[in-house]
């Protein structure tokens, strides 16, 4: 699949490896979101622990509502307030709030934004709920995001397909990352394969991996050999390698 979200109550997620249940498919998607918005958006490892055996439209009401700094609807000035005060909110931020329904608020944000509040609103389609995002490239994103966490001895470039590695010392390494579930009687896929093959032939990258999540049908890498990079003399050396990579890290607590 694809497209991973939810309209209102239906949710569309993936049953893989250990994503096999509603709590940790949600885990997954609300990490896959992160990779696609800015910080000021993004869900805490704290938020989407304890909010997932929640639907998804509830803990993206839930995060507006801790980012408005509302604890209760209707909205209850916090006890440790000096002063209680009348609250105004915004056209945008009424109609939400008047459109949907809202859960259970457990603790507020520490850091209030009423205009980070009004950016998810708006990709969540207001009261509509609705949210859909690209597996492809949020999967893309997420690997790209792990692998700069350690940038002390290479140089990382990224296109909308792929990651490209240049260590200080090594050859330089071509990923591509690929949102597909691989099946070990057939771990190869043909078009796949043809854009490694041409990236060795035509570029410096003579190293090129083809990551796909890993999966219990898929846990170990394959080297993949093609004769005519064999008999290639510039193509030398070269490293075609089919790699399964975990998101099992996503689940820890």
């Amino acid at each position: 699949m694809s497209a991973l979200g939810f309209i209102k109550d239906i949710e569309y997620l993936v049953n893989f490896d250990k994503f096999d249940d509603s709590r940790s498919q949600r885990r997954l998607f609300l990490e896959f979101y992160n990779t696609q918005v800015g910080e000021d958006m993004k869900f805490s490892r704290a938020e989407i622990c304890f909010n997932s055996s929640k639907l998804l439209s509830e803990i993206f009401v839930i995060k507006v509502c801790s980012l408005l700094g509302i604890n209760s609807i209707p909205f209850i000035k916090p006890l440790n307030s000096k002063k209680i005060s009348r609250v105004y909110f915004s056209a945008d931020i009424h109609n939400f709030l008047s459109g949907v329904k809202i859960p259970k608020i457990g603790n507020i944000s520490k850091k209030i934004s009423f205009d980070s509040a009004k950016r998810i609103i708006k990709l969540i389609g207001g009261s509509k709920l609705e949210l859909n995002i690209d597996a492809g490239d949020a999967f893309k994103n997420f690997v790209l995001n792990k692998l700069l966490k350690d940038q002390k001895s290479r140089y990382i470039e990224h296109t909308h397909n792929s990651i490209s590695i240049i260590p200080s010392y090594e050859e330089p390494l071509m990923i591509y990352p690929f949102w597909e579930m691989v099946d070990k009687s057939k771990p190869l896929i043909d078009e796949h394969i043809q854009k490694a093959i041409d990236c060795i032939k035509q570029s410096d990258f003579k190293q090129v991996y083809l990551v796909y999540p890993k999966t219990s049908d898929f846990e170990k890498h394959i080297e993949v050999k093609i004769r005519e990079l064999e008999n290639n003399i510039a193509c030398s050396g070269y490293v075609l390698k089919v790699i399964p990579y975990s998101l099992r890290s996503i689940l820890r607590n």
